[in-house]
């Protein structure tokens, strides 16, 4: 038996999948809304006995290992050891291929966490100390989201790697050094550095922000184990009070989302100095249902809420927005005014249709024509029916123009294309009728007299050679890469 069978045969697969996905009976199966695509209906299928899921709608398919690989955005090997730690079983440390070089990329990235979370509390990191407390920021805060200090020479964190035997080579594979005409050198110099986690609390990148000088902040590029577009400030602080509360804050800065959570709203998250993303909102659809923006007070503000919408309305997230005074950002309305006072802004918040409007509708017919076409744009991307119609029904409304009208203009940008049709060949249909068995095994196989050689498909002929050499059907399936258990699946 293999570890994989092991694990499952001392855990529900069930309630493992039930941490991730909101799960439904359905025949012998259980279906959920797909976290890795904005999915409005449950198109996830998951079968608690193997512990195994498709979709049919991405195509995406695995054993537990890869729903928590995908989920957490952690190595398939830190997946087995979460469910090794679950099942109370103990794991050999082998690592092996990718994902022993993935787990060297996390080891790189909390050692440089370590150094600069170190220098900020010796001489060197008093200017940035200083800085800090200027901004009026407590210790404790300062220390739950790890902030550190790289010095201004240029070679800290080369000087420090090299003392431990840090490779260099993985220093610039997770962006922590450059390298150009052969020489290396830091990549954050004389900034306050601002760790990143995953939803899993694992540094995977850092944001280092200037003193002065341009660009104000700085993040790490994408590597391995980091992607911008994937990932959100303080989400693995905001996750516990998002899911409590259903509710969690969009802000736009890195001491935006420190300033909210050391006045109690721990729910708060922020984009990575890029474009949001749809990535982004199917992470936030996984902690809460309810999204409410808190952008900054002024136009600029106001336009990055507009660019946001689309991205969260698509994933089916109910939207508010909630206004500052003018040039106000939460971090400075905060160090001015009271917990009770942005309580007060938040419970006040707008849905996303009222914040787009404004208090009078221009009486220009080319000015509205810009706003209207600017809301049918907007409303396209929400996928529920029911609720399109309503707000189609209040743009009428408000514009005086027929809701048939609007109607005709609004169109679902996700739209559905139908049922998923069986296109698979009759050779994969057979297959499936085999992996039906009770025991998808090699004395199932044998005791059938199933040959690989019925199968043309190429996949299907090393799937068979694999079970009969002694692999469980789970442990092929984990060796798979995506396009191939796509097929299989």
């Amino acid at each position: 038996m293999n570890i994989y069978d092991e694990i499952i045969n001392s855990v529900s697969p069930l309630e493992i999948a039930q941490r991730y996905l909101n799960l439904k009976k359905s025949g012998k199966n259980y279906q959920s809304i797909c976290p890795f695509h904005p999915d409005t209906k449950p198109s996830l299928s998951f079968d608690p006995e193997r512990g195994l899921f498709y979709c049919f709608g991405c195509g995406k398919s695995g054993n537990l290992i890869h729903l928590i690989s995908e989920i957490e955005g952690i190595s398939k090997y830190e997946a087995l050891k979460e469910l090794a730690r679950d099942a109370g079983i103990k794991l050999k440390e082998e690592r092996i291929g990718e994902d022993r070089e993935i787990l060297k990329l996390y080891e790189v990235i909390d050692f440089a966490l370590k150094e600069y979370e170190k220098v900020l509390f010796e001489r060197e990191g008093e200017k940035a100390r200083n800085y800090l407390e200027e901004r009026g920021f407590k210790l404790n805060t300062i220390r739950r989201f790890r902030l550190g200090y790289a010095p201004p020479e240029g070679d800290y964190i080369l000087k420090k790697a090299r003392e431990k035997g840090v490779n260099p080579s993985l220093l610039l594979e997770v962006g922590l050094i450059t390298g150009s005409g052969g020489v290396l050198k830091d990549f954050f110099k004389d900034r306050i550095i601002f760790p990143i986690f995953n939803t899993s609390s694992k540094c995977i990148a850092f944001g280092g922000r200037a003193f002065e000088g341009e660009p104000k902040y700085l993040n790490s590029p994408d590597s391995k184990i980091f992607k911008k577009s994937k990932n959100l400030y303080g989400i693995d602080i905001a996750k516990n009070k998002a899911k409590k509360e259903n509710t969690l804050i969009l802000v736009e800065g890195y001491t935006d989302v420190m300033r909210m959570a050391e006045s109690g709203f721990e729910n708060t998250v922020a984009p990575l100095g890029t474009a949001f993303s749809v990535e982004q909102a199917l992470i936030m659809k996984r902690f809460a249902d309810i999204i409410i923006i808190l952008f900054d007070g002024d136009d600029a503000g106001k336009r990055g809420m507009k660019r946001t919408l689309p991205f969260l309305l698509k994933t089916n997230l109910r939207v508010r927005v909630a206004e500052l005074p003018p040039n106000e950002d939460p971090d400075s309305y905060l160090k001015k005014r009271s917990k009770e006072e942005m309580e007060k802004i938040l419970s006040s918040s707008k849905n996303f249709l009222d914040a787009l409007l404004p208090e009078n509708i221009p009486s220009d017919p080319y000015a509205q024509s810009i706003l209207l076409n600017e809301i049918i744009d907007v409303i396209s991307n929400i996928p529920s029916e029911i609720e399109r119609e309503l707000f189609i029904k209040k743009v009428s409304e408000k514009f005086l123009i027929s809701p048939e009208y609007i109607r005709s203009k609004v169109k679902f940008i996700g739209e559905e294309k139908g049922d998923v049709k069986d296109t698979l060949s009759s050779e994969f249909s057979l297959f499936g009728i085999i992996a039906s068995f009770n025991k998808f095994n090699k004395e199932e196989i044998e005791k059938r007299g199933i040959d690989e050689r019925v199968f043309k498909s190429e996949l299907l002929k090393r799937i068979l050679v694999r079970i009969r050499e002694g692999n469980s059907f789970d442990e092929v399936l984990f060796d798979l890469n995506d396009s191939e258990r796509k097929r299989v699946m």
